[in-house]
């Protein structure tokens, strides 16, 4: 095809034909698959640190295979953005009443007039997941020493019966 026989809008057809189809790749910023049901959550992180799995480690997820291979760290990563499902927790704290007769007996006015009364009970978006892994080097590509500044898409899938419980199914990293 010759390029410098096309008209202008022909040319302009291609160029934004082009642009779309880029826009559409799985490389894409924005790509989103289609859930097939392996995952519930899907969710961009950043990862913070790692640390070995200890009898008191407080985790979010576990990698699908643990069977095989037991996990031995747990990688905490930073929440960018959730992509796709609701990945939240309970806001926690005490009553709104007790909150109430806080700023009364503080005689703080402007506090409930900024702040307001924030309820215990309401969902809010997790700033953090911890995964409990075997291998984060193989996992993820990053040694315990120094955490990468790449971005991860984290697939998680909830774990039925067990709320705020999530199994890792996989991940795919930007750089």
């Amino acid at each position: 095809m010759n390029l410098s026989k096309l008209r202008p809008i022909q040319f302009a057809f291609l160029i934004s034909l082009a642009f779309l189809a880029a826009s559409c790749s799985e490389d894409s910023r924005f790509f989103v698959p289609k859930n097939s049901g392996n995952y519930d959550v899907i969710v961009l992180g950043k990862p913070i640190s790692i640390n070995p799995l200890q009898s008191d480690s407080i985790v979010d997820a576990v990698e699908a295979d643990q069977m095989s291979h037991p996990p031995k760290a747990v990688v905490t990563f930073d929440v960018v953005s959730i992509m796709d499902g609701q990945y939240t927790e309970k806001r926690g704290g005490p009553s709104q009443l007790t909150q109430l007769t806080e700023i009364v007996a503080d005689r703080d006015l402007v506090r409930l007039l900024r702040d307001g009364i924030p309820d215990p009970h309401a969902e809010i978006e997790k700033k953090i997941v911890r995964i409990a892994v075997a291998d984060p080097e193989k996992i993820f590509g990053i040694s315990s020493e120094v955490p990468t500044k790449r971005k991860y898409r984290l697939y998680l899938k909830s774990v039925p019966k067990q709320t705020g419980s999530y199994i890792f199914v996989k991940t795919l990293f930007k750089k």
